[in-house]
């Protein structure tokens, strides 16, 4: 209904002229627009949350004491204090250290073969690759053998099927095919072994068959003097094995299996681990490292030079240990520099070769491999 007026207005007005009523619209509620960012942070925090929520109960946190010295290894920590309460729980969420006796030799050696190779969390096949140094350089029948190796795989109920609140275990690493337990392996090849286990190989398992991964020594000679080396936390839980091996007609002799952090962290590992070398006694055991490094950069890296000032690197090529299938190492892998190395310091004298093998036999690094002629003395 017009206003009052509104119609005699009209009538008195020329015909050319038309009457709008203007009516005032209601305010219009504004509405914020949310752009991409908040949803991706809500969903990185509950990500978060959830990984790192309490799995054991929520219970105080007390140690199992795993990873202290006793029995058949020694535990040595070149962390700083402060890593302590978190290595204490990456070292509750694996099994036990794993020692084990091999069969003695028949014979003596004439030569002995020392190779480091990172055997992708068991895809790397052991026995296919001691069926190869058949070929290697000076190498004479008999020979034994020393595996300084990274990344082993062990499935066993040992391992915890939970792990402690307040960390983060790393992803499984898997892949095709069958893959080599550590124990296994060592019970078909009769070798003395030791075995140190660094993280999980994943967060939770739906069944006894349970893994973790680590580093391991496998030798035809008998291990003593076995020692952990905890290394600083960085990305992941890293723990370097040595021992001594007692062979005829071979100095003493100190072997170390090391793998170092993939994230930048490697650097402080590498510093920790070279005091210790510098401080290591008795100095009349001759001592040989091998391990991957990490070193994507090559031989630029920090963690390199650290370890080559106290024990020197042996000259055993220069090119690519390792690389990824086709499909990713064409754009990802292709930048990377060698990653695998042995140090040692064998006198200038002592008859040895080095070299980088060809093949992976089923690993994504190829093994480097060393043959020392043994004395007849």
């Amino acid at each position: 209904m017009a206003p009052p007026g509104v119609d005699k207005l009209a009538e008195s007005c020329p015909l050319n002229v038309r009457f709008v009523r203007i009516t005032r619209a209601a305010p219009r509620k504004r509405v914020r627009r949310q752009g991409p960012l908040l949803p991706l942070v809500i969903l990185v925090v509950t990500l978060r949350l959830f990984a790192q929520a309490p799995v054991g109960g929520g219970l105080p946190f007390r140690p199992l004491g795993t990873c202290a010295s006793g029995g058949d290894v020694r535990w040595q920590s070149l962390a700083p204090a402060g890593d302590r309460d978190t290595l204490d729980r990456w070292c509750d969420s694996v099994g036990p250290s794993l020692v084990a006796a091999g069969h003695p030799l028949s014979e003596p050696a004439r030569t002995l073969v020392l190779a480091t190779w990172n055997v992708h969390v068991g895809n790397g096949d052991v026995e296919r690759f001691l069926q190869s140094i058949t070929i290697g350089p000076r190498l004479r029948a008999p020979y034994g053998v020393v595996l300084l190796l990274q990344e082993v795989l062990r499935i066993s109920p040992d391992v915890p099927p939970r792990y402690p609140d307040r960390m983060r275990p790393p992803r499984g690493i898997r892949a095709h095919g069958e893959r080599q337990d550590i124990a296994a392996l060592t019970r078909r090849l009769g070798l003395h072994a030791v075995y140190i286990p660094s993280m999980r190989n994943g967060r939770l398992f739906t069944s006894d068959a349970r893994e973790d991964r680590g580093n391991a020594i496998l030798s035809t000679w008998p291990l003593d003097d076995v020692r952990a080396l905890e290394l600083p936390f960085g990305q992941q839980r890293h723990v370097a094995v040595t021992a001594r091996i007692a062979a005829a007609g071979v100095p003493p002799l100190r072997v170390m299996s090391v793998h170092l952090d993939p994230s930048g962290h490697r650097t402080a590992e590498a510093a920790a681990l070279a005091a210790y070398v510098r401080d290591l006694t008795p100095s009349d055991e001759t001592l040989v490292i091998g391990g991957d490094l990490n070193t994507w950069f090559g031989r630029r890296e920090q963690a390199l030079h650290l370890l080559t000032n106290v024990i020197p690197e042996e000259n055993c090529g220069h090119e690519k240990t390792n690389s990824w299938p086709w499909r990713l190492q064409a754009p990802l892998g292709w930048w990377r520099g060698r990653l695998d190395y042995l140090f040692s310091t064998l006198a200038a004298d002592e008859m040895r070769a080095c070299t980088t093998l060809p093949e992976q036999f089923g690993s994504d690094h190829r093994p480097v491999i060393m043959t020392i002629e043994v004395s007849d003395r």
